[in-house]
């Protein structure tokens, strides 16, 4: 199943370690489009899962999807959440 928080979850831990998907794919010796389809769920691999997994401190990919889905919960409350800087803009009209 496609859980695109656990992707952006990951992505925001692997940055704070400064752990890129194409080194961690270099060490674990796969492809980054492989990592970055494993973070996204459109394929799995157990030991692509516990790279990310341990890369990011955690000990298991069950670890990293529970972290994930309450990051999700989480951040999906915030009352501030970033806005696109063009969503305060209104759009120019067009002459026909």
């Amino acid at each position: 199943m496609n859980k695109p928080y656990i992707h952006t979850y990951c992505m925001l831990m692997l940055g704070d370690r400064g752990i890129s998907q194409t080194e961690l794919a270099k060490d674990i010796g796969v492809s980054m489009e492989m990592v970055n389809q494993v973070l996204m769920g459109k394929r799995t691999s157990a030991k692509v899962q516990k790279a990310i997994a341990h890369a990011i401190g955690l000990t298991s990919w069950a670890e990293v999807e529970e972290r994930a889905a309450r990051f999700s919960e989480l951040f999906s409350t915030m009352k501030n959440t970033p806005k696109s800087a063009y969503a305060s803009k209104t759009p120019k009209r067009r002459l026909a």
